[in-house]
């Protein structure tokens, strides 16, 4: 492709979403902030993402894997369209939200994502009610555990470039590099690790951080969203308070209490005035974590702060001026949230300014080293308990899926290194400790409530899929147009559920 061509297609496809190195252009209608335009938030991206093309004093420049050109090769809606997509997570559907918008039935709201890995870049379903498919691989609602397929470029080990989603055939037609500037920092703040996936991630926290663009700090439970927000506070240069609101275990009273703050006698146990956190955090940043728990009203409350730089507290009527940059944090693809209703678009575009994805452990396993001796030193300092590993004991834990990701790696070493007796920690005393806290699952017998949660909800969800589909085509007498619009699949829909569900002829 000419370079003229793409910056054509650019200029009629483009969403710039480099999260998780990474920056993101939401364009939309709303506005991001108060006196800020969508447009201007963009040209203060662009400004301060442009000095990535200079390395400073502790960068070195590198080809970081960007553009990636996507072409609709069948679909009744779709087919000719081409998309140029930037960024490692790329997520497509029906709904506006997403980097690809797809208008054929058969796609749903929220299709299908691709990410970049370590692995390569990886094709997952999002979900969707006809399918995902490369090749004759039926994707799964993503997991831990349940990484996709390698999709581009294609190899012998790889599926290939090509891919169905419902009815639509995409292909991955061209993937573009830019020289980026790459921090070459072990460590920043509490952040630990010199891979190259951190040591982007390192160089974007250092030039975001003074910005006022709010952020959204996105990804796995235990990979340490709280650590990036924590850090860009400390890099802002912002003179106010730190302060943190966990939105995830709080009812829906305490929270709207502890959001906006209240005046006293404002209900039963409001025996004294009391500032929210955006009043405590006044001059400087207010994390908000599990900002996907929210309930809708509390994020329309959330919303009118930030439009309006000021707060109401509860049993007030005059609003109190407020100066605080928000990071929010959540575990949810809030874009899936957005699609789906759950998640309020005006709100999403508001704290979004600006998101960063925090990659998880198994995308930079050859941090691991590096992150035990970091944890093992922790606690040394703070328990005076003296441990180290064996080098083939943390080869053998470089080979785990870390499902709970950085959080549960500490947490492991906590628990072996106070339940051996020598300091240096073999590689059995591994072994058998991973043995023994390993969730279980691999009886026939076992629980339910045994399992993971994820695990658990596709065991049954594929026993319900194969009952159900087998009573469809039982009602029909077999007839794959009927069940089909009975189910509310597409016929070619249907006929993946029944190849999926072993009920194919």
């Amino acid at each position: 492709m000419r370079g003229d061509e793409r910056r054509s297609l650019a200029e009629l496809h483009f969403r710039f979403d480099f999260t998780g190195l990474a920056f993101g252009a939401l364009l939309g209608s709303e506005r991001m902030s108060l006196g800020r335009s969508p447009e201007e938030a963009f040209k203060i991206r662009e400004s301060i993402m442009g000095t990535l093309a200079v390395p400073r004093s502790h960068e070195r420049g590198e080809e970081i894997p960007t553009t990636l050109v996507i072409r609709v090769l069948k679909g009744s809606e779709d087919k000719g369209k081409v998309f140029v997509s930037t960024g490692p997570t790329i997520t497509a559907g029906r709904s506006e939200i997403h980097n690809i918008v797809l208008q054929d039935r058969s796609v749903s709201s929220n299709h299908f994502e691709l990410r970049r890995t370590s692995r390569g870049l990886v094709l997952r379903d999002l979900g969707s009610t006809n399918g995902t498919w490369s090749g004759d691989d039926l994707l799964r609602l993503p997991s831990p555990g349940n990484e996709g397929v390698l999709v581009f470029p294609a190899s012998d080990e790889q599926s290939g470039s090509r891919f169905w989603a419902g009815d639509v055939l995409l292909e991955l037609a061209e993937e573009g590099h830019t020289l980026q500037s790459v921090s070459e920092r072990t460590h920043l703040e509490g952040l630990v690790g010199a891979s190259s996936t951190m040591q982007q991630l390192y160089a974007v926290l250092e030039r975001a951080a003074p910005s006022p663009l709010h952020m959204l700090v996105w990804g796995e439970s235990g990979t340490g969203k709280g650590l990036v927000a924590a850090a860009l506070h400390k890099l802002s240069g912002r003179s106010g308070p730190f302060v943190v609101l966990g939105c995830g275990n709080l009812d829906r009273g305490t929270l709207q209490a502890k959001l906006l703050g209240f005046k006293k006698g404002a209900f039963t146990d409001a025996r004294e005035d009391s500032p929210g956190c955006f009043e405590a955090a006044d001059g400087g940043t207010v994390f908000i974590d599990e900002v996907g728990e929210l309930p809708l009203d509390l994020q329309a409350a959330f919303l009118h702060v930030v439009e309006n730089g000021a707060v109401t507290r509860i049993g007030e009527h005059h609003a109190r001026p407020v100066n605080v940059r928000v990071i929010a944090a959540t575990n949810r693809d809030l874009r899936r949230d957005v699609a789906d209703g759950r998640f309020r678009k005006d709100l999403y575009y508001r704290i979004a300014e600006w998101p960063i994805e925090v990659a998880p452990l198994r995308d930079h396993l050859e941090d691991l080293p590096a992150l035990v001796d970091h944890f093992l030193r922790k606690l040394e300092a703070e328990g005076g308990i003296r441990r180290r590993l064996a080098d083939d004991a943390v080869d053998m834990l470089k080979r785990q899926a870390w499902e709970g990701n950085v959080r549960q790696l500490r947490t492991f070493l906590g628990q072996i290194a106070y339940s051996v007796e020598h300091e240096v920690i073999t590689a059995s005393a591994v072994r058998s400790h991973l043995r023994q806290t390993d969730a279980p699952g691999d009886s026939e017998e076992t629980s339910l409530l045994d399992l993971p949660l994820r695990t658990a909800r596709d065991a049954l969800i594929a026993n319900f899929e194969r009952d159900y589909c087998a009573a469809v085509l039982h009602r029909y007498k077999g007839d794959i147009s009927a069940a089909a619009k009975h189910a509310g699949f597409s016929e070619r829909g249907f006929l993946n559920l029944r190849k999926r569900c072993g009920l194919a002829e």
